[in-house]
């Protein structure tokens, strides 16, 4: 997020910057809506999330990267996105989490996702059926034994 930062400040960066950018810009897209509006005065003041302005919410974030504290679902972000790009449910195996309907083995997990997209994420439009199983997996995920 420092290097998206630089990036909207004009700050000339390196290419591994560049690529910390682009990531940061897809995975953490309100965070970077909030650095960029920090840097203009008539968006500064907007509201953001929780309250806060879209300054004051930039300030949060960028001091949180200055500090390298990260947030636990920004980890199980990651650790989704690696498990998908690797054809791999991120729920899991058990079989509530690999079928929408698992008594009847119907509705395969991948059915879920937009394969198109990179990394993979859930598409839109999802049946009602189609929407539990997605929550059932975004549990599983954040579950610990």
């Amino acid at each position: 997020m420092l290097a998206f930062d630089k990036q909207v400040r004009n700050i000339p960066i390196t290419p591994e910057e560049d690529t910390l950018a682009r990531r940061f810009n897809s995975a953490r897209q309100e965070d970077a809506l909030a650095i960029m509006q920090a840097q203009l005065p008539v968006m500064a003041a907007n509201p953001s999330v929780g309250g806060l302005t879209m300054q004051q919410h930039a300030a949060l974030v960028l001091g949180h990267a200055q500090l390298g504290i990260s947030r636990v679902t920004d980890l199980q972000d990651h650790a989704q996105q690696r498990l998908l790009l690797r054809g791999m449910n991120p729920g899991g195996v058990d079989r509530s989490i690999m079928w929408t309907t698992p008594e009847e083995h119907q509705g395969e997990w991948q059915r879920l996702f937009d394969w198109q997209r990179m990394p993979p994420a859930f598409r839109g439009g999802l049946t009602p059926d189609e929407q539990s199983h997605r929550d059932r997996i975004g549990n599983s995920t954040r579950e610990t034994d």
